[in-house]
């Protein structure tokens, strides 16, 4: 998600070192809205589940591995990736580097575990929208197997929307965000319908480095490396007109979530409100800032993913 992306494989990195542990903090509002009802969960397309190594779910953490959190608890599956949907925990399982696990599920206390689809990955880009969980599978059986698969929830009936394994950066209501698999011969940024079809050219990635890459509402963001310094950018989707949102950065990790900019900084990270413009340190910061840890922003707290 070679061209000159490094988060989709640092990520891959990632997620096959991750283990299965929970966090859970009592007074804070679930970013996945428990209180909607399953109905909702099950029709409205503009909710989306990433799977993740930390989740939210009736004001707990839920989370794979321990970040220093004082109320952390175990998970009862052994997974590298999860989420919780309609009261059932959907998760992707530890596994060595070539072995393909799939997506399973099982009950909140981890009993009655079922495999729903092989046709997901961990380094996919696995979400859930509207009842089906879209990712894009590298295939261990053969590269004819590979690509970009949706799978319906309750019918289990996997379909192809792409013939190669798009390196996928988000989604919304009605796109995916990706770059194509090398063998295609395009390059750039994209997007297209959720059912794969009417592509759409956005941004060109041969003439630039770029680092790292967020879907946020109507924008797209991402740090492009000029020498030796990044800046982090916004692109409109709509005129694809850019911005510089900060410049002379040593370092282009960020994370964007509830309408602010967390950015990398020297030891730290640091804060920039959209809606105010005005910028302030993170203050609750866990686990450990190292040259390839991944930050992830759950409600307002910083997490570095080693």
């Amino acid at each position: 998600m070679r061209q000159t992306f490094l988060s989709p494989f640092i990520c891959l990195l990632l997620v096959l070192s991750f283990v299965s542990l929970t966090a859970c903090q009592k007074n804070n509002t679930p970013v996945h809205n428990s209180e909607k009802s399953k109905e909702i969960y099950a029709s409205d397309e503009s909710i989306h589940i990433p799977l993740s190594p930390i989740f939210l779910y009736q004001n707990c953490y839920y989370g794979t591995m321990s970040f220093g959190d004082p109320a952390m608890k175990l998970l009862p599956v052994d997974a590298v990736l999860f989420c919780i949907y309609q009261d059932m925990i959907y998760y992707i399982p530890q596994s060595n580097e070539d072995e393909a696990t799939g997506l399973w599920k099982a009950n909140l206390d981890g009993t009655h575990p079922e495999k729903v689809t092989e046709k997901v990955s961990a380094w996919g880009s696995p979400t859930i929208i509207a009842g089906k969980i879209y990712s894009s599978y590298f295939a261990s059986e053969g590269k004819e197997a590979a690509g970009v698969y949706v799978t319906d929830l309750n019918t289990l009936e996997d379909r192809k929307i792409s013939e190669s394994p798009w390196l996928i950066y988000g989604y919304d209501s009605s796109y995916i965000y990706y770059h194509p698999s090398d063998n295609t011969g395009h390059a750039g940024i994209f997007r297209s319908k959720l059912n794969g079809k009417e592509e759409t050219f956005l941004l060109d990635t041969e003439e630039q480095t770029l680092s790292n890459i967020v879907v946020y509402h109507d924008s797209l963001y991402f740090s492009r490396k000029n020498e030796e310094v990044y800046e982090i950018c916004r692109m409109d989707i709509n005129t694809q007109e850019e911005i510089v949102l900060k410049n002379n950065l040593s370092d282009g990790r960020f994370d964007i979530a509830e309408g602010r900019l967390y950015y990398s900084v020297g030891d730290g990270v640091e804060i920039l409100d959209f809606e105010n413009e005005t910028n302030l340190p993170a203050e609750i910061v866990y686990g450990q800032k190292t040259e390839t840890a991944r930050m992830l922003i759950l409600k307002n707290k910083v997490y570095w993913i080693n």
